[in-house]
């Protein structure tokens, strides 16, 4: 587990996405080979902090990451991809789930919204217009 002071003061990445960039500069124009903070690298889903847990969901991204947050209503899930509700509740129910619509890796991002989906969480995607009045959610 990651301290979360020292967790702030650096970057935590995913594996994947470290070997998916190989010496490439990310499409936003991060650089991470000149970063003066310290770099993390974790492998799968891992515990960030107490109470904070970091999830692998590639698709977007080959090491996409969302985190998971106990809170007193219970779990909080924050997607690492572009997601609204109706990627996790489609109004369409022959599908259980969306998926984002820029991929990586479709299916990877398939089984992704599916995981988020099934930890049972509050979600809070970071493209949902409803979040915007949100004040809290404990």
């Amino acid at each position: 587990m990651f301290p979360l002071v020292k967790s702030v003061l650096s970057i935590t990445i995913s594996v994947k996405t470290i070997t998916h960039l190989g010496n490439q500069t990310p499409p936003d124009g991060t650089d991470l080979s000149h970063s003066c903070r310290p770099i993390h690298t974790v492998r799968g889903d891992v515990p960030f902090a107490d109470g904070i847990d970091l999830l692998l969901t590639p698709g977007h991204t080959a090491g996409t990451q969302s985190v998971c947050v106990e809170t007193s209503k219970g779990k909080a899930v924050i997607p690492g991809f572009c997601s609204d509700y109706q990627n996790f509740d489609p109004p369409d129910k022959a599908i259980e789930v969306y998926p984002l619509g820029y991929h990586f890796d479709l299916l990877q991002g398939y089984a992704s919204a599916l995981k988020i989906k099934k930890v049972g969480a509050i979600l809070l995607p970071p493209h949902e217009p409803a979040l915007e009045q949100l004040k809290s959610i404990s």
